[in-house]
């Protein structure tokens, strides 16, 4: 303890993992792992990485997130710059 501040604990349950590996060692390594499976799903199909996501989000994080996410493509011309690490694979492969 400290004359400058007090600290309480509280144990709880949530159903969302931790936000960093300090305390929970694993959350980051299964952020990682459902990226990789993401992009490889998008690769074997031919589908955008970005809708694969899209396709795999719940409903409720999905109503939030869609208009998020699409506002985000577009002033990041997600489309263009797309395209271009296409045409560029493609000449360079």
């Amino acid at each position: 303890m400290s004359n400058s501040w007090s600290l309480n604990g509280f144990e709880m349950r949530t159903d969302v993992s931790s936000n960093t590996c300090c305390r929970a060692p694993g959350s980051t390594e299964l952020i990682a792992m459902i990226e990789n499976i993401m992009e490889h799903i998008a690769r074997v199909t031919k589908k955008d990485p970005l809708q694969i996501r899209l396709a795999n989000m719940n409903d409720v994080h999905k109503a939030v997130l869609e208009l998020m996410i699409k506002d985000l493509s577009k002033s990041a011309n997600y489309e263009m710059r797309k395209r271009a690490v296409e045409t560029f694979n493609n000449e360079n492969r």
